[in-house]
């Protein structure tokens, strides 16, 4: 069963995902900040991870960065959603080594193709 990690502080979004994706049998761990996340995609170390920008402690440009510069990270897509949905938002992000980036709301349904896309690619 392929990993997935969400960190997001918005409860309703988080719970919603990891519902979601559980219902489409991945394994999915939920964090609501930013060093809890990075903390848990070096312990849990999932096949992908969905981040939000906004998080109440650090951004989540630090936190891909940072996920990014572990040997043991670096290769895990990352996925950005936000609700930040100017361009200057979205190439910070690439620019920090994030995969792709999903603006918010987003369909549900769409989140699941650029996941099974991503991870199809690992295989």
């Amino acid at each position: 069963m392929q990993k997935i990690l969400v960190i997001d502080d918005e409860k309703n979004i988080l719970n919603t995902i990891v519902m979601y994706l559980e219902g489409h049998d991945y394994n999915v761990q939920a964090i609501s900040n930013g060093l809890d996340g990075i903390k848990a995609a070096k312990d849990y170390l999932p096949d992908l991870i969905l981040l939000d920008l906004v998080l109440p402690d650090i951004d989540g440009y630090l936190v891909c960065k940072t996920i990014k510069e572990f040997s043991v990270t670096e290769k895990i897509p990352v996925i950005i959603m936000s609700a930040k949905c100017q361009q200057i938002d979205i190439d910070k992000a690439f620019d920090v080594g994030a995969l792709d980036y999903i603006m918010k709301p987003f369909e549900p349904q769409k989140l699941l193709e650029k996941i099974h896309h991503y991870l199809k690619e690992l295989v």
